[in-house]
């Protein structure tokens, strides 16, 4: 059963959606989005093996970093210029879905798990295109290419992850064993009381593994 703040927090806060929002418009642009720079950059890469494909595991490793700091300090500490950035994500995410209330209830609670369909335009737009520039001038096309492909992918990884995070426990993608490890890791961090202390990778442990900030059960001699 969802807490009674819970929902009267939910209910508060619908009217910032707008009445004809569906959170599966919402998805399928956010998909076809990603899906769409990753044709154009993969169709551009030359497939030819050489230490530029080492591209690859560099960016999905900048991109696990990336996800763990953001997460971890402007997201969860008000922090000057990034507050907007708590306030969404703390006083507003962490307030609509807890540890006690996971599960979206219907396709407009997406709107307060995928990322607002304007930051998806800027980082296809403007962000990737930047990348793209700096580093074919840097290095070459294909490592420009090769960086694009992979951190877009690993942007979708983030939103289809986090997605998945807030499913109802009944479908079919929660039973996924990856998915479902994640979930349990995802649920502990939407605990109030440690939110700011443990789980901050989304999608893949391994910068939570390095930083021994990876979290399944309350510490001894806590409470909920």
């Amino acid at each position: 059963m969802i807490p009674q703040e819970v929902l009267q927090f939910r209910k508060a806060y619908e009217s910032n959606i707008g009445k004809y929002y569906s959170g599966w418009v919402h998805g399928a642009f956010t998909l076809c989005v990603f899906l769409g720079v990753m044709v154009i950059c993969i169709a551009k890469i030359e497939t030819d093996f050489s230490e530029e494909w080492l591209t690859v595991p560099i960016v999905f490793c900048i991109g696990n970093l990336t996800e763990y700091v953001v997460h971890r300090y402007p997201l969860h500490h008000p922090m000057g210029m990034l507050a907007p950035l708590f306030r969404i994500h703390t006083l507003q995410h962490h307030q609509y879905y807890t540890d006690q209330a996971m599960e979206f209830e219907s396709s407009r609670d997406v709107n307060m798990v995928l990322f607002p369909p304007f930051v998806i335009i800027f980082f296809a737009v403007i962000f990737i295109p930047v990348v793209w520039l700096v580093l074919n001038f840097l290095v070459s096309a294909n490592v420009a290419y090769l960086s694009c492909a992979t951190a877009t992918f690993y942007f979708l990884c983030y939103e289809v992850f986090h997605f998945s995070h807030h499913c109802p426990d009944a479908s079919w993608i929660a039973k996924v064993p990856i998915i479902a490890r994640a979930r349990r890791v995802h649920r502990f961090h939407h605990n109030k009381r440690f939110m700011s202390l443990y789980n901050f990778n989304i999608t893949f442990p391994f910068s939570d593994w390095v930083f021994k900030t990876e979290k399944f059960e309350l510490p001894r001699g806590s409470s909920s």
